[in-house]
């Protein structure tokens, strides 16, 4: 649309999507890192790009790039990835909370809030 309207001088068609800071240790010796992301959205993840991405911001920050393989962090879905469009009423699953990983298991708040079966 910006291109169209000749506006990318505002609103260029290449913008980051990340950022990291570091800053020096202040009493652990350890330097302080920041890895900060716009992809967010559930849908976001479906992509195994999106998921290295942030998987390799987590590791980086961490203080664990030793970790991250010269093509990326491993990025595979463990069971199943569900995600529910961003929203509330009936797309939104409130009270839902993280199973075990690889269980595709949900636990809930209270037993009054897990939806029936």
């Amino acid at each position: 649309h910006y291109e169209k309207t000749g506006r990318t001088d505002r609103f260029p068609l290449n913008q980051p999507v990340s950022w990291i800071m570091e800053a020096e240790p202040v009493s652990s010796g350890v330097p302080e890192r920041v890895f900060f992301s716009t992809t967010a959205h559930p849908y976001d993840f479906r992509e195994p790009s999106m998921r290295r991405h942030a998987l390799n911001g987590i590791l980086w920050a961490v203080g664990r790039e030793d970790l991250i393989p010269e093509d990326g962090a491993r990025a595979e879905v463990v069971g199943t990835y569900d995600p529910t469009p961003a929203g509330f009423g009936t797309v939104y699953r409130q009270g839902v909370r993280p199973g075990k990983v690889g269980e595709g298991k949900h636990t809930y708040g209270t037993q009054s809030e897990a939806p029936s079966q």
